[in-house]
């Protein structure tokens, strides 16, 4: 049973679940963290497991980037993501699952942000240990420091594509 995700400009985040068969009157249920403000700029889903989300929150001095990796369940556990990125607007987010060379599985977390495209992998595993990730800054000589409004990934042949402000 898939669910759908859905955030909102006053802060909250809904779960609905079974969309395709629910009826028009069932209420989505609130997941929203406690202490999330600001809006909610984008959500993005694990492809492989939709009980893994992240959401990233569009205001500054607050936490930017949420992480559950049991959004399902009837009490989600959120944990804060940030990391080493506490100073951009967070823009955007994708969860990407692709081959390595070895043909296992490999999950990569990207965030877009107000400086830059960034990365991060075994979010899940680091932040279940209780450990702050490390954001690694992409395309230093190509993105540089634009504005990373969107982003999507094309799973076929292993694209992120990236829509930018000021850049082109």
């Amino acid at each position: 049973s898939h669910v759908l995700y859905l955030g909102t400009t006053n802060g909250r985040i809904y779960r609905l679940d079974n969309p395709r068969n629910a009826a028009a009157t069932t209420v989505p249920i609130n997941i929203t963290p406690a202490s999330l403000s600001g809006n909610v700029q984008d959500i993005a889903v694990n492809p492989n497991n939709d009980d893994e989300i992240m959401a990233v929150v569009s205001n500054y001095g607050v936490i930017s980037v949420w992480w559950s990796g049991n959004a399902k369940s009837a009490n989600p556990t959120w944990k804060n993501a940030e990391g080493n990125l506490t100073l951009p607007s967070f823009r955007s987010c994708m969860i990407v699952v692709k081959k390595d060379a070895s043909n296992n599985p490999v999950t990569e977390y990207y965030v877009g942000t107000s400086v830059g495209l960034y990365s991060t992998a075994n979010l899940a595993t680091t932040l279940t240990a209780n450990q702050s990730p490390v954001w690694v800054r992409e395309g230093a000589n190509v993105i540089n420091y634009a504005i990373i409004q969107s982003l999507a990934y094309r799973p076929q042949d292993n694209v992120l594509l990236i829509g930018t402000h000021g850049n082109g």
